[in-house]
């Protein structure tokens, strides 16, 4: 929280129990074209499972991103116009003024800042994997030195297998091979050509889904990236109101991991160690940065005998967080306005 130019590092916590949210619009100012045609015109490309793809039955786009974009239309009280494109398109469409948004599982890269600012919405990393027939051969990570290891050279995938190898593999390294996307790459693993892949930890386990006992996981994700929304850097407003439509699709934990994601996989109930790990990541996250975390909770959802055990495990971690503070609304708002009156 800023307040007078102090950053106040303390954490607050604010568990409620609401009922589902609104769907209807904001009230929020868009910039006058985009609000005069009443659409806002989003590049794609949907070859990326389960972010953005055509459903081979329907032909009909489908996936995360796709609801992700349908529900913040809905919240601007515009219609959303798909517009597919290539990945090398993106950011040339985006400073031409071709689209007003990137919605295509886009990483947040420092390097694309001059042309794009990003309201992230995932906090992913890529991960490791091989075939399933081989994983005895690759029981932790360091059994990947000195392996061939394919992955998209149209990602920063390369770059940060090479660090990580750099640090971890001396001597030894790792025989990186580049792929025409994710798709070759496994491709390439099934054939044997290469030892092991990597993808975003937000497809691996649906493409594992996919296809039962093709594939296995080699360690955690071993780096950090953000998934945003990319808007052109110079449109403050449409930045603004991208960011306020997000936070209201999202507020909701159970909305955001249920409603959108669950059709996506044959688990539409998350068991209790998925969700303890993401509600743990969000307050590690916010912590870092010093903001509020808002639990809101469904009865439907959360009234769960296995839930409620989920949140009292999840409030006992928040508890042993000497930053964090459990608290109401009310004493949010009072906390506040004491240190504005300190400041002013």
């Amino acid at each position: 929280m800023q307040t007078g130019g102090v950053v106040m590092k303390r954490v607050l916590v604010a568990a409620a129990l609401l009922g589902a949210m609104s769907v209807s619009a904001l009230a929020v100012e868009l910039p006058p074209d985009i609000s005069k045609r009443g659409s806002l015109k989003v590049a794609l490309v949907p070859n990326y499972p389960p972010m953005e793809f055509r459903d081979p039955a329907t032909n009909a786009l489908s996936g995360f991103d796709v609801d992700l974009g349908e529900a913040l239309g809905r919240k601007l009280g515009v219609k959303i116009e798909w517009t597919e494109t290539s990945f090398a398109e993106f950011m040339p469409s985006i400073s031409t003024g071709r689209v007003d948004a990137i919605l295509s599982g886009f990483t947040d890269y420092a390097s694309r800042h001059e042309i794009a600012s990003f309201v992230d919405y995932l906090r992913s990393g890529p991960k490791f994997f091989v075939q399933q027939s081989r994983a005895a051969e690759f029981k932790d990570m360091a059994a990947l030195c000195g392996r061939k290891v394919g992955a998209s050279r149209r990602t920063m995938f390369p770059a940060e297998i090479d660090k990580w190898s750099q640090k971890n593999c001396a001597g030894n390294q790792i025989q990186f091979v580049g792929t025409d996307g994710s798709a070759d790459a496994r491709t390439q693993l099934k054939q044997g050509r290469i030892d092991a892949a990597v993808q975003g930890n937000e497809t691996l386990p649906y493409l594992m889904d996919l296809e039962p006992g093709a594939y296995a996981p080699v360690g955690g994700p071993f780096a950090t990236q953000f998934t945003g929304i990319a808007l052109p850097v110079k449109e403050k407003a449409l930045q603004q109101a991208i960011a306020e439509a997000l936070d209201a699709v999202t507020a909701s934990y159970d909305d955001w991991m249920h409603g959108l994601s669950a059709r996506f996989s044959p688990r539409s109930i998350f068991p209790k160690e998925h969700v303890l790990s993401i509600w743990k990541d969000e307050l590690d996250e916010v912590r870092d940065w010093g903001a509020m975390v808002t639990t809101v909770l469904h009865p439907q959802c959360s009234g769960r005998p296995m839930r409620l055990r989920l949140l009292r495990e999840f409030l006992t971690y928040a508890k042993s967080c000497p930053d964090v503070w459990i608290t109401t609304g009310e004493k949010i708002a009072e906390n506040f306005l004491r240190h504005e009156a300190a400041n002013r």
